[in-house]
């Protein structure tokens, strides 16, 4: 008997706090966002599946006999990256929400859950990196007949429930978009006294920075794209993990001899071919067709400003120096901070393993 009384007054307790402390509309408010959460990523897991097995799979496995071939393997890599990863790790994410979901209540803490979520985001994110490369990939792949048709006959089928090709491949950058508005509401319509709000601010501190660094990786790996189509002997140059940072023209080992450079976030890559041409006052450079030269910056052993030369930074690299000297028209300055940065980020992470 003194057990049911005890009981009901806890009831009481929890009902107080409900509507006093943490507000009835926004808790339900709450459990809203988890919802939509959990419902949204059920879906979208579906709709990658979807792509996997009625594109991704058939494309595949005829790349393995030349007979019935579409499109090469590489080039299916490249127009659907990483869909399997996105797969897999959509599943993990939905039945860590739907966990949450049903083990839900008005004071529910679910901070290590959302941190793990953030974690698997990973091929998405690279998914985005990568999704103007696949966009000038489908550009190619759509001038082949056989791609024009096996799309259309895929897109028939009924399981798609209306879906397009172009309605699957888009899904993943919506998706990681998606994520920071659910995760602003939630935080919105959590009270500042639960135990907590506090861990919530710092998760969409950094949900906001994985979108950042996404947005801005992004317009990178866009103008190493850009690089690749004026460099000659390129095709090893674009990879997911590579991106340009800054590029212009240099003397690099060399007083007279003018460079363009492109600085990668692993190596430097330079043409010295080039050709100026007079027109009146104006003069317009333009790079001859060559292969690039280029600093690895796995070979790097220092680097710095140089302490003889004005405007000429030096890269150590075993037993050999190249200098680079920078002419009155480009910020030397911030060259300097580029490199600097840069070099010792790749030297920071290449100590790691």
């Amino acid at each position: 008997m003194e057990v049911q009384r005890l009981e009901i007054i806890q009831s009481y307790c929890r009902g107080f706090l409900t509507r006093r402390v943490y507000n009835k509309s926004s808790v339900f408010r709450r459990f809203d966002v988890i919802n939509e959460f959990s419902t949204t990523e059920v879906s979208f897991v579906d709709s990658m599946r979807k792509l996997d097995v009625f594109f991704n799979e058939p494309l595949i496995e005829r790349a393995k006999n030349p007979e019935t071939t579409i499109l090469p393997l590489l080039m299916i890599k490249s127009i659907l990256p990483r869909i399997e990863s996105v797969f897999l790790n959509g599943c993990l994410i939905a039945n860590t929400f739907e966990d949450i979901r049903v083990r839900w209540k008005y004071d529910s803490c679910f901070g290590d859950a959302l941190v793990k979520c953030v974690e698997l985001m990973t091929p998405l994110a690279e998914y985005t990196l990568l999704f103007e490369t696949q966009r000038r990939s489908l550009v190619s792949a759509f001038k082949v007949k056989g791609f024009k048709e096996f799309i259309k006959r895929q897109s028939i089928i009924k399981d798609l429930n209306g879906l397009s090709f172009n309605d699957l491949i888009i899904m993943p950058v919506q998706r990681l978009m998606r994520y920071p508005i659910l995760l602003k509401e939630l935080i919105k319509n959590t009270s500042s006294f639960h135990p907590e709000y506090q861990r919530l601010e710092e998760i969409q501190l950094k949900f906001e920075k994985l979108i950042s660094n996404v947005n801005t990786q992004s317009k990178m790996h866009d103008c190493l794209l850009d690089v690749s189509s004026c460099i000659c002997c390129s095709e090893n140059l674009v990879q997911s993990w590579r991106y340009c940072l800054y590029y212009g023209w240099l003397l690099i080992n060399s007083p007279t001899r003018l460079s363009f450079a492109f600085l990668f976030n692993d190596r430097i890559c330079y043409i010295q071919n080039v050709c100026e041409l007079s027109l009146t006052k104006n003069k317009i450079r333009y790079l001859q067709w060559e292969q690039y030269q280029q600093i690895r910056f796995l070979d790097v052993k220092r680097f710095g400003p140089s302490g003889e030369e004005p405007r000429t930074f030096e890269i150590h690299c075993g037993t050999t120096i190249d200098y680079l000297f920078f002419p009155d028209g480009e910020d030397f300055e911030e060259w300097v901070n580029v490199l600097n940065s840069t070099l010792s980020q790749f030297i920071q992470l290449t100590k790691r393993f």
